[in-house]
């Protein structure tokens, strides 16, 4: 795995088609693309746990900070994992802290791998 500047802070989050799927450490993520990378876009969106967004490119194995999406909301982050509209909406989402979102979806993630 590379990183261009800096390194996310893991666990992270990345797209892989309408889903999101969970790398805990580095290892994990790099075990992931070498199984998985001739698969993939070749560019992918990836959320940190600080909830910024960064560029994933699978079959190089890096990954940058210079992404179209910066900071994401926590509507924006579930829509991300997967979660539908709907399920958002009835959502009270400032019931929640970011922490506690994140920690949900990763948890989800890591079941359903």
């Amino acid at each position: 795995m590379r990183y261009l500047f800096r390194a996310p802070v893991f666990p992270v989050l990345f797209k892989r088609g309408p889903r999101a799927v969970c790398a805990a450490t580095p290892a994990d993520l790099d075990s992931y693309l070498k199984a998985n990378a001739s698969q993939m876009e070749k560019e992918c969106a990836l959320i940190d746990s600080r909830w910024e967004g960064w560029a994933l490119f699978p079959q190089e194995a890096l990954i940058s900070p210079m992404a179209m999406k910066k900071r994401y909301s926590k509507r924006e982050f579930l829509l991300f994992c997967g979660v539908s509209e709907e399920q958002v909406a009835i959502t009270n989402l400032n019931k929640y802290t970011r922490d506690q979102i994140f920690e949900y979806v990763v948890h989800e993630a890591l079941r359903q791998a």
